[in-house]
């Protein structure tokens, strides 16, 4: 069965994001998203997805179901 992929942003993303994986998630199934490059990039270093987006944009916010800044939003899909 495939783990399940996560999606992470924000300040709280990225406590859980090592958090996970030192629970044993693997973090190719973490998706750190964001719009800071720099941390993206220290992100991906160490081995998690990601992706550069804008939060505050109304269509990945309808997308996603309005994230509250500083809120962890984790989907899931199998």
């Amino acid at each position: 069965m495939a783990e399940a992929s996560t999606l992470v942003f924000g300040p709280l993303g990225r406590q859980v994001s090592p958090a996970l994986v030192a629970r044993g998630r693997n973090p190719e199934t973490i998706t750190a998203a964001g719009r800071n490059p720099a941390r993206l990039a220290e992100l991906a270093s160490a081995g998690f997805r990601t992706a550069s987006v804008d939060l505050s944009d109304s269509a990945l916010s309808r997308l996603i179901g309005r994230p509250t800044p500083g809120l962890l939003e984790g989907l899931t899909a199998p």
